[in-house]
């Protein structure tokens, strides 16, 4: 009883927003990722049939109860009053448009509302004012004179700004009642889609219009029962329909239809909108998102390995709970929003710059997380990792997913990982509270070949050239050699090392074949060639802390010390030649990795990025962004292809090499600071309500107003309280907004 409930629910819903409901070298799936917006944001329904932004950066969201306005950090709701006439007319809202002054119109189902941003109400134009002959207004464009165009249940209306507003009926384009979604004006014809009695076009000149399932003068065979979308692309018409994605040509033709079999899906596909972004068309419908990578400029080109289809079952890679969308969204950050059936969704390729995945085992509630010691990447670019409790896995770089892989041998309970590393005949080299072992991976297995150091707590693995490194605090340091896998096991090899410290962990081989060893209070470089320490940096060349990472480069060793930053060593002297300024607050840094131009560490603070010529820093990636993943020690691996992983205690996460700043350069993400809000206190503010748009209540404690939009308030020498508040609207990471 409960789902068909539920079911009845939903084709209520899309019955009465006029959708249909269906019965049932790409983008990589792993680079979406979508963030939430919800009524513990402030929405004030869950459903979101549309998304606009202002000319400020407003984000304005429709719902079936009430109009939100979103700044990046809280929400304002705007609701129907039966005591204030410039109130919203309705809670019902169909769409949103801002036209080219940038003005906001909304669609309701008592009339077509224009925000007024100076008062921060509203004015309606309905049938009660107006030749508007059915209140429920269901969609709006404009034209290309600049007029509004709107339209109800039958009929198409024009509203002139020029003419002080004047509205004139365009002509009835259909005789029965239907849910209008596209007006799309050319210089001569008016594109015109139903979501149930097809698609017209109403030419100008004759003001005749015609259905576009018949015989028409532009020969346009388009014979759908909805048409939601238009979008010109390369000069050719995406037309987003109940049978998918037609394209059309400029005089007519079709190029290609973007059917159900073309998308992988065995029932219809219901299309409600389309947009062009960064190079890939978008479409969302009923049944999720789809991406067409390539041959956009060729259209009779595209197959189905052309495009990626994002649905709910892909939310755990992309956070993407919902399969019905109303329509995208494109902001002027980059950003695109999602209107769907239940909540908002914003994507941002800076959010998939930076990347989180959890280590939580699938067949859980999703609160067990694995803390993550290794990673290591494989011949063919597979990343692996170490997850201290439940073993080795593997990331699919193109869809997001991991699963672990299983041992064919029975493991000891309470054992832990601590590290894997993965040698040049791919055996997988596993360091854990039971010694370190090898295996060769077979499907999704790993087969045990040989452990050594049975019993043995190994947490860690040092893969130089030709070795694989270990260090065991009552035996000392070991290597073994990793060229001799293919034919036999190789047999550990012990190297006697004078030390004075509890540790000497191997952490980076140089060019001159020398191991760099971490001690308590500095480093020893023990050469290979002859078995011996040659030299030792400690407090009388410059280094006072633990050396976490050793990057080389032709003119400098470059050492990534807990407590001091990044040191530049000269390569002849190994003396500290340079130091970075860094904020003692961050506390310890515990692992560090050198790529190119630069130094990439983690600390309490987030992860930085520190420019090698100058020593400082060009760009961070704080907690919020790693979603508050505790990173580990020496848990960073840099990719084949540029990216960078660092382990934590709830997963790994990615930051891609397009997040990377190869210079000291200074981005602009988003617009200019805007004056959010300004108080001025005092009783006496209730004399200005009616202006500010206030109810009394409220005033008699604060009067807001509403001087976003406007360049100055005027202040009676009584008003001298006040507060102001800036911030940057919509910004692209406003948690980072200080």
């Amino acid at each position: 009883m409960r789902s068909t409930l539920a079911y009845s629910v939903i084709v209520i819903w899309l019955q009465l927003l006029g959708v249909i409901f269906s019965d049932a070298a790409a983008i990589e799936v792993a680079d979406l990722q979508f963030t939430e917006l919800d009524k513990r944001d402030g929405l004030s329904n869950t459903v979101v049939l549309d998304i606009a932004e202002d000319d400020k950066g407003y984000i304005w969201l429709a719902t079936p109860n009430g109009l939100n306005r979103y700044s990046g950090y809280e929400i304002n709701q705007y609701h129907p009053s039966d005591n204030d006439p410039h109130a919203l007319p309705s809670g019902f809202i169909q769409k949103l448009f801002v036209d080219s002054d940038g003005i906001l119109w909304i669609a309701t189902h008592s009339g077509l509302a224009r925000y007024r941003p100076e008062s921060d109400d509203f004015e309606t134009f309905s049938k009660q004012n107006s030749v508007i002959k059915l209140d429920v207004i269901t969609t709006i464009s404009e034209g290309i004179d600049g007029s509004i165009l709107f339209s109800d249940h039958k009929y198409a209306y024009s509203l002139s700004k020029k003419e002080n507003d004047k509205i004139k009926i365009i002509s009835q384009i259909y005789k029965a009642e239907s849910t209008i979604k596209l007006i799309f004006d050319e210089s001569s014809r008016i594109w015109f889609g139903s979501n149930e009695l097809g698609a017209k076009i109403l030419d100008k000149n004759t003001n005749e219009v015609f259905d576009l399932g018949m015989v028409n003068p532009w020969g346009i065979s388009l014979d759908t029962v909805a048409l939601h979308d238009i979008t010109v692309i390369e000069g050719n018409y995406w037309l987003a329909t109940n049978e998918g994605v037609y394209v059309i040509s400029a005089n007519g033709g079709q190029l290609k239809h973007i059917s159900k079999e073309l998308m992988n899906l065995d029932g219809d596909v219901n299309v409600t909108s389309i947009i062009e972004f960064d190079e890939h068309v978008w479409f969302s419908s009923d049944n999720g998102l789809f991406i067409v990578n390539t041959n956009i400029e060729s259209p009779k080109n595209i197959s189905s390995a052309d495009i990626t289809h994002l649905s709910s079952d892909k939310k755990n890679i992309t956070k993407l709970t919902q399969n019905i969308i109303f329509g995208i969204t494109k902001d002027r950050s980059g950003a695109l929003w999602l209107g769907t059936m239940q909540n908002a969704f914003k994507f941002h390729s800076e959010f998939s710059e930076i990347r989180f995945h959890s280590s939580a085992l699938k067949d859980t509630d999703g609160d067990k997380n694995s803390t993550i010691w290794g990673l290591a990447q494989d011949s063919s670019n597979d990343i692996y990792f170490a997850s201290q409790q439940d073993g080795v896995g593997r990331l699919d770089r193109v869809t997001g997913d991991f699963d672990y892989l299983s041992f064919d041998e029975e493991i000891s309970l309470g054992t832990s990982y601590w590290d894997v590393e993965i040698d040049k005949e791919g055996y997988f080299w596993v360091a854990s509270s039971g010694g370190l072992s090898v295996y060769k991976r077979i499907d999704n297995k790993l087969e045990l070949l040989k452990r050594y150091f049975p019993g043995q707590f190994v947490d860690y693995i040092y893969k130089g050239k030709d070795r694989v490194w270990v260090w065991l605090e009552d035996n000392g340091l070991y290597s073994l050699d990793t060229t001799s896998t293919n034919s036999a096991l190789p047999l550990p090899v012990h190297h006697e090392v004078d030390n004075t410290s509890n540790i000497l962990l191997p952490i980076f081989t140089d060019n001159n074949n020398r191991l760099w060893l971490r001690q308590e209070n500095g480093i020893l470089i023990y050469s290979l060639s002859s078995n011996t320490v040659v030299e030792r940096i400690g407090k009388e060349k410059g280094l006072s802390s633990p050396v976490y990472g050793v990057y080389e480069t032709p003119d400098a060793f470059w050492l990534t010390t807990r407590s001091d930053g990044v040191l530049k060593v000269d390569k002849k002297t190994l003396q500290v030649v340079q130091r970075q300024t860094r904020d003692d607050g961050n506390g310890f840094i515990f692992s560090s990795i050198g790529t190119h131009d630069s130094i990439w560490y983690a600390d309490s603070a987030g992860v930085h990025q520190i420019d090698l010529s100058t020593l400082s820093e060009i760009s961070k990636v704080s907690n919020a962004q790693l979603e508050f993943n505790s990173l580990g020690e020496s848990a960073v691996l840099a990719t084949s292809n540029g990216d960078i992983y660092f382990g934590g205690n709830k997963g790994f996460n990615r930051i891609s090499k397009a997040h990377q700043v190869s210079t000291v350069e200074t981005e602009n993400r988003t617009s200019k600071p805007e004056l959010f809000e300004f108080r001025i206190f005092g009783e006496s503010n209730q004399a200005n309500t009616g202006l500010l748009g206030i109810d009394k209540q409220a005033a008699e404690e604060t009067s807001l107003a509403n001087i976003t939009y406007n360049s100055e308030k005027m202040l009676e020498y009584f008003e001298s309280r006040f507060s102001i508040s800036f911030g940057l609207i919509n910004a692209v990471y406003p948690k980072e907004v200080s």
